[in-house]
């Protein structure tokens, strides 16, 4: 008796057998195609990326197998992270005109927090280290623009092409090694002046514009950054309103493998944190705080962070209540 469920056949002139298929028609065929792109927020990254990449000769693809990202058939990987190339997928992964990968973007919803999909997320991290490809985990915060109209997702693409602009300078001779690049020692790019990728450059002038009128005590805010025992970056910095008190705010931003510029990402961050803190005190909707107590607060985070480099202090408080050189280190 014939399988209905197989497609019936027929014996062509030639006696080679012939499969004929029906045309599906009904609720089948009115079924809608997949969306590729799932949720609003996937969307907005991809235009972002999208953006971004059509000035650099990139383009941006959506849905990539890590296998067809990754040379690890002829490596000595596990065979758990083997197995983990044939299954798993970059959200988005940005590529030169000759489709050359350069970098892999995450999109990570509330589901990442489940303890499944943390082990394929480190499983994909490892991945990305041991073959060198940066990759950019963002939440919804990095596609809001609330950075002088930015997005924290454009200006850390921004950074990453700008970046390898500035490396390849530096192998023509064009720029001394020792610069090194920094985003807000950027003046301008293109038409757009003022230091385009200092996002807290607007703030800071508002810092200064509040100081000169003696709304404030400080010009600017003195901050700390670093990373903490689990490799966390986190930021911390207060600001006097007068000599005795003032406000303190902190801030965080998970470890990236993408590029050398996540340090003064977050310090400018914290200055975005900070100056809301402020505004509270100086509206008097909350009260500022002694700045001993201030002070004690800081010197407790700085024993949790790892110290790089050094970033100025601007209140004279480290010299009059504490024994803590008026030189922080950050990275």
């Amino acid at each position: 008796m014939p399988d209905s469920n197989c497609p019936p056949m027929s014996l062509s002139r030639r006696g080679r057998a012939e499969v004929a298929y029906s045309v599906p028609h009904g609720p089948i065929a009115e079924m809608a195609l997949k969306k590729i792109l799932v949720n609003p927020s996937e969307d907005r990254t991809f235009r972002l990326l999208l953006r971004q990449a059509e000035g650099e000769d990139a383009y941006v693809c959506l849905k990539v197998s890590v296998k067809d990202v990754l040379p690890f058939e002829n490596t000595q990987l596990s065979r758990e992270l083997r197995n983990f190339c044939w299954t798993a997928h970059f959200d988005f992964v940005v590529m030169t005109g000759e489709s050359e990968p350069l970098f892999a973007v995450e999109f990570d919803g509330p589901s990442h927090d489940e303890p499944i999909q943390e082990v394929r997320d480190r499983k994909k991290d490892e991945l990305c280290r041991i073959f060198s490809l940066p990759i950019l985990r963002i939440n919804s915060l990095y596609l809001s623009p609330s950075y002088r109209g930015t997005e924290l997702l454009s200006w850390f693409a921004e950074c990453f092409f700008l970046e390898r602009a500035f490396q390849e300078a530096e192998e023509k001779g064009w720029i001394s090694p020792e610069d090194g690049f920094d985003p807000c020692c950027v003046s301008a790019i293109g038409d757009r002046q003022n230091w385009p990728l200092d996002l807290s450059h607007d703030i800071r002038e508002d810092f200064r514009r509040l100081h000169a009128s003696g709304r404030i005590f400080d010009e600017q805010p003195s901050f700390v950054v670093g990373r903490d025992k689990e490799g966390t970056y986190r930021a911390v910095a207060f600001i006097a309103v007068t000599r005795d008190c003032g406000v303190f705010a902190t801030t965080a931003m998970r470890a990236q493998q993408f590029g050398n510029v996540q340090a003064e990402a977050l310090e400018m961050l914290i200055c975005f944190e900070i100056h809301e803190a402020l505004k509270q005190v100086l509206a008097r909707v909350s009260e500022p705080e002694p700045m001993l107590a201030i002070m004690e607060r800081m010197e407790s985070y700085i024993r949790q962070m790892k110290p790089s480099r050094e970033a100025s202090m601007n209140s004279d408080w480290t010299t009059r209540s504490m024994s803590i050189s008026n030189r922080w280190s950050y990275f």
